[in-house]
């Protein structure tokens, strides 16, 4: 045989080999599997995925499998539940949700008509909000405690008779009105009824 077409012959028996080692990594890849061109005219065996997979070395190494990726994501979850419930715990605790009175008018008796003297009060909830029931004279009234400046909590001046906010030095009159600070509105009143010697009030 001519030595050029022996060359010639050699070279061609090598390209079968080469498309079909192609070929198989190729499937190996669509599988999840990147092997990197070794030279061999054969598919790597499943002794030498092994040996990949342990070594950790080419494309394999540094990628973050899907089994990794599920713990991570259970540990997070297991970490973050018990933080997400303290913040929404402490964002209902600030901010409570409103209350809906449906129906008739809600009447509670809050007191008897001997328990407040004339020009002095007593404080009571009404509808989970703070309120104060005043006397003047024989007459009694039911304002809302909070100041409607900035929401701090007014106390009654039985002496001067007058509401007056410690926080801003707002001052409401015995009907509710503004007399002098920053409020911009009278305080919220109740209804009063005095029946059978006790106090009721109502919205």
């Amino acid at each position: 045989m001519i030595p050029g077409r022996a060359r010639v012959a050699r070279a061609d028996a090598s390209v079968p080999a080469a498309v079909e080692n192609r070929r198989c990594a190729a499937s190996l890849t669509r599988r999840g599997r990147r092997y990197s061109d070794t030279g061999l005219n054969k598919c790597p065996t499943m002794t030498d995925v092994a040996g990949n997979q342990t070594s950790g070395s080419g494309a394999e190494h540094g990628r973050i499998t899907r089994r990794e990726l599920l713990i991570d994501t259970v540990v997070g979850l297991t970490f973050a539940t018990p933080i997400l419930a303290a913040v929404f715990a402490a964002v209902r605790y600030i901010i409570p949700p409103a209350r809906v009175i449906t129906g008739a008018a809600e009447r509670v008796q809050v007191a008897a008509v001997a328990d407040v003297a004339a020009g002095q009060s007593k404080d009571f909830i009404y509808r989970d909000a703070p309120y104060a029931l005043i006397r003047i004279d024989n007459e009694f009234r039911a304002f809302s405690k909070v100041c409607t400046h900035l929401g701090c909590i007014v106390d009654w001046k039985g002496n001067e008779r007058i509401f007056r906010c410690p926080c801003h030095n707002a001052v409401f009159d015995a009907s509710g009105s503004v007399v002098s600070g920053p409020a911009p509105r009278p305080l919220p009143h109740l209804k009063v009824e005095v029946a059978g010697g006790k106090v009721y009030v109502s919205a």
